[in-house]
């Protein structure tokens, strides 16, 4: 009977033992854009996955490596605590936001739930997902257009755009509306990001 008890136990992971031993990285390059995917390593041989969000450089989670070497990553919060104060908006947060996401799976692994069960439970079947469109530089609305029209024809009915929004040369006019085609119903997200000269 104990040989029967101790197979159909999982002994992969133990959490109140786990610790975090090394982070290690991977460039993505043409996803659109350039990501970082960061890894984190356990004694146990479970490992978790983040994204260094926004293109952002890996040096922003890399600077962080020594203040989480050591730690449980199942206690999310006490190292989001104390890691969040080397984040900020936008691509500064890159490396805490990549460091949290991969302290979540890990945890989600270490005790064998999905993650959503670990932050209140499942809400639904299906989201919609919407798919971020990008054009390099400056551009016209007519970039944007067939950056646009490439997206929806790979299947996605849910777009977000980055318009400019200084006025300046090559700036979308936010004003006028973009149209997509008529015989299609699609919600659009815009971001208004101003371009520089």
């Amino acid at each position: 009977m104990p040989d029967l008890i101790s197979h159909s136990v999982n002994s992969c992971s133990c959490p109140s033992d786990l610790k975090i031993t090394d982070m290690r990285f991977v460039d993505i390059d043409g996803a659109p854009k350039r990501c970082t995917i960061l890894k984190i390593e356990t004694n146990q041989g479970i490992t978790g996955y983040g994204e260094v969000r926004d293109a952002s450089s890996k040096t922003y989670a890399l600077m962080l490596k020594s203040r989480i070497l050591g730690e449980n990553p199942c206690n999310v919060d006490k190292i989001f605590r104390k890691i969040k104060q080397f984040g900020g908006h936008s691509r500064q947060g890159g490396g805490v936001s990549g460091i949290e996401i991969a302290l979540w799976d890990l945890a989600g692994k270490a005790y064998g739930v999905p993650l959503y069960q670990l932050l209140g439970g499942k809400f639904r079947d299906e989201i919609r997902v919407y798919c971020d469109t990008d054009v390099e530089g400056r551009h016209t609305g007519h970039d944007m257009g067939l950056a646009l029209k490439k997206r929806l024809d790979m299947g996605f009915t849910f777009l977000k755009m980055d318009l400019g929004v200084d006025g300046g040369h090559g700036a979308v006019d936010v004003h006028r509306p973009i149209r997509l085609s008529a015989q299609q119903h699609h919600h659009s997200r815009v971001h208004r990001r101003g371009y520089l000269p």
